[in-house]
Formats: structure tokens, sequence, C-alpha cells
């Protein structure tokens, strides 16, 4: 599902900012 592919990105925008 494109929500899930574009949920994990965002995701792993989050972790890296963190």
């Amino acid at each position: 599902m494109l929500i899930a592919l574009e949920a994990e990105r965002l995701w792993s925008s989050i972790r890296c900012v963190s």
C-alpha cells in the first residue's frame, strides 16, 4: 500500500532527526 510505504519513509526521517 502506498500509505505504508510513505509511513515507513516518514518514520525513517523522524528516526534520523532523533
